[in-house]
C-alpha cells in the first residue's frame, strides 16, 4: 500500500459521496412510495364513502317499501342523498 507522511490508505469502507448518493436515492424512492400510498387511500376512502351512501340509500327505499311513505328529513336530506350518488357513481 502507499504511505503519505505516515498514513496508510484504508480501501475499505464507502466514500461520503456514495453515502449520499444512496441517501438521496432512498429519499426520492420513499417520497414516490409516500405519494402513491396518500393516493391510495384517498381512493380507498372515496370508494368506502360511495358504499356508505348506497347502504343509506337501500335503507330509505326500504323503508318506504314497508310503510308506504317517504322519511321526513330537514334540509332535503334525501335528495341531497340521490344527487350526491348521482354525482360520484356517474349514473
Amino acid at each position: 500500500m502507499e504511505e503519505r507522511a505516515g498514513l496508510q490508505r484504508n480501501a475499505h469502507g464507502f466514500t461520503l459521496i456514495e453515502l449520499l448518493l444512496a441517501l438521496v436515492i432512498v429519499a426520492v424512492l420513499a417520497s414516490l412510495a409516500f405519494s402513491s400510498y396518500a393516493s391510495y387511500v384517498s381512493k380507498a376512502y372515496n370508494a368506502a364513502a360511495i358504499a356508505d351512501i348506497l347502504s343509506i340509500e337501500g335503507c330509505i327505499e326500504r323503508y318506504y317499501t314497508i310503510y308506504r311513505h317517504k322519511l321526513r328529513f330537514s334540509c332535503h336530506f334525501y335528495e341531497k342523498i340521490c344527487v350526491t350518488i348521482q354525482v360520484s357513481t356517474g349514473l
